[in-house]
C-alpha cells in the first residue's frame, strides 16, 4: 500500500472520529436549568412593558405569535434571564421559526430574530459570542435552528431574547428547547487521541516530500498546524456550537432530574444487661416491651454536579474584532503562519498544508453555521493571498535566506 493511500486512510479516520466526537459530544444535564415553556400561560418568559406577545394553538401545537402591523406598533417579544448559571457551561437550544413579510428597522439588527445575551459584573448588557440563533427578514417557512452556547466566566447573568423588532412583520416559534447539557465523560480522552493523530499525521505529510526537514522540525510544524486548525477551522473558540451533520445526539430534552436518594435511619439496638445486673423475674408476666417505630427516612436533596470550568472568551472575542475592524486580517494571519511554517521546516515547498488550511478555514466553519455570503469568498480568497505573499517573501526576501536549509535529507524513492 502506497504512501498517498495511507494518507488518505489516516485523514478519512481522523475526520469520522472528529465528527463523531463532535456529534456525541454532549448529553443532556436533567433539572441543572430552571424550567421554561412557550405555552400560556409563558413558563419563566415574559414580556417587557413595552413589548406584546401572543400565543396560539394550531393542531393541537402551541406557537409563539409575535406580529407588528406597523412602526407605530410595539415590538413585540418575549425574554428570559436564568441569573448566573454557576453549575452550567453548555445549554443546548433547538427550535423551529417561520416568518412572514418582516420588513427591516433603520439598523441591520431590527429584524425577526432569537438572540443571546449576557450581563458582565458591572451591570453592562451585550451579546455573547455568537449571540444570534436565528434570525431574517422578507419571508421563510418553517425552518429548524440548533446550536450550543458555551457560556464564558464573564456571564454573571444570562439571558435570550426572542423579539420581531422590524418595522412590521409576523414571527412564529414553536418546538422550543432549552436544556443544559454536559460534556460526555469520554470525549477529553478521546480528543487527545485524535489531535496526536491529526499531529502525527501533518508530521508524516511533511516528511513526504523529497526535500524532507528533520523529525524534529516537521514535529514542530505539525504541531503549529494543528494549533491553527484547532482554531481557525473546528469552532472550538466560538460561543455558539453548531451540529454537524444533522443534529446534536443530546439524549430526551425531556429527561426528568434524578430522584432525590432518601436515607433510612438505623434502628438502634439495646444490649441486654449483664447477669450480676439483671433483675429477678417478677411474680407477674409484665407486658413485652414496646419496639420504638423507625422515623421516616430523610430525603436527601439531590446536589447539583461539580461545575464544568468556563473559558474567559477572550481569545474568540479577540479573533472576532479584529476580523471586524481590520480588512485585511486573513491576508495577514495566513501570510504569517505559512512564513512561519516555511521557517521551521526550512524548506520552500512546505506552502502545501497552510493551503489546504486556507480553504478548511472557510469550508468547515460554512458547513457548520450558514452556507453562501460574499464575505466568505472574500475571506477565502484574503487566505490564499496570504499564502502566496508568503512564499515569494520567502523566496525573494533576502533577510529570509538565512533560514533556507541547503542540505536535505531525502526519501529512498520518489514520494507517493
Amino acid at each position: 500500500m502506497n504512501r498517498t493511500v495511507i494518507h488518505c486512510l489516516a485523514a478519512a479516520l481522523i475526520v469520522a472520529a472528529s465528527m463523531a466526537i463532535w456529534h456525541w459530544r454532549f448529553i443532556v444535564d436533567p433539572g441543572a436549568l430552571p424550567e421554561t415553556r412557550l405555552e400560556k400561560p409563558l413558563v419563566g418568559w415574559t414580556s417587557a412593558p413595552n413589548e406584546q406577545h401572543e400565543m396560539v394553538t394550531r393542531d393541537g401545537e402551541a406557537i409563539l405569535l409575535l406580529q407588528r402591523k406597523s412602526p407605530k406598533e410595539k415590538p413585540a417579544g418575549v425574554r428570559i434571564w436564568y441569573g448566573p448559571l454557576e453549575h452550567v457551561k453548555y445549554v443546548h437550544i433547538r427550535c423551529e421559526s417561520r416568518w412572514k413579510d418582516v420588513v427591516p428597522g433603520q439598523h441591520s439588527w431590527l429584524i425577526a430574530r432569537f438572540a443571546a445575551h449576557m450581563r458582565d459584573a458591572n451591570g453592562n448588557v451585550s451579546h455573547p459570542p455568537g449571540s444570534l440563533i436565528f434570525g431574517g427578514y422578507g419571508s421563510s417557512d418553517w425552518k429548524k435552528s440548533e446550536i450550543v452556547l458555551k457560556l464564558t466566566e464573564d456571564m454573571v447573568d444570562t439571558g435570550f431574547a426572542i423579539a420581531m423588532t422590524g418595522k412590521s412583520g409576523t414571527l412564529e416559534v414553536r418546538n422550543l428547547t432549552m436544556v443544559a447539557v454536559r460534556q460526555r465523560g469520554w470525549v477529553p480522552a478521546a480528543t487527545i487521541f485524535a489531535v496526536l493523530g491529526g499531529i502525527a499525521l501533518c508530521t508524516s505529510l511533511i516528511r513526504s516530500h523529497s526535500k524532507r526537514p528533520d523529525f524534529a522540525r516537521s514535529l514542530v510544524a505539525a504541531m503549529v498546524l494543528v494549533t491553527a486548525t484547532w482554531i481557525l477551522v473546528f469552532p472550538q473558540t466560538k460561543g455558539f456550537l453548531h451540529p454537524i451533520p444533522g443534529t446534536f445526539s443530546v439524549g430526551d430534552p425531556n429527561t426528568p432530574p434524578p430522584e432525590p436518594k432518601p436515607t433510612i435511619p438505623a434502628i438502634p439496638v439495646t444490649k441486654p444487661a449483664p447477669p450480676s445486673q439483671q433483675a429477678r423475674p417478677p411474680t407477674k408476666p409484665s407486658p413485652p416491651p414496646a419496639i420504638p417505630e423507625p422515623a421516616p427516612p430523610k430525603v436527601e436533596p439531590h446536589a447539583p454536579p461539580e461545575p464544568e470550568s468556563r473559558d474567559s472568551g477572550d481569545l474568540h472575542r479577540a479573533i472576532n474584532e479584529i476580523d471586524k475592524r481590520f480588512g485585511p486580517a486573513h491576508i495577514f494571519l495566513f501570510t504569517g503562519l505559512t512564513l512561519l511554517i516555511l521557517i521551521i521546516t526550512g524548506r520552500d515547498s512546505q506552502w502545501r498544508l497552510p493551503l489546504a488550511l486556507a480553504f478548511l478555514a472557510e469550508i468547515v466553519p460554512e458547513l457548520t453555521d450558514h452556507l453562501g455570503g460574499w464575505d466568505d469568498w472574500a475571506d477565502l480568497i484574503s487566505n490564499i493571498a496570504g499564502v502566496g505573499i508568503a512564499v515569494l517573501l520567502w523566496l525573494r526576501l533576502p533577510l529570509l535566506k538565512r533560514f533556507h536549509i541547503q542540505s536535505a535529507e531525502r526519501n529512498t524513492g520518489d514520494p507517493q
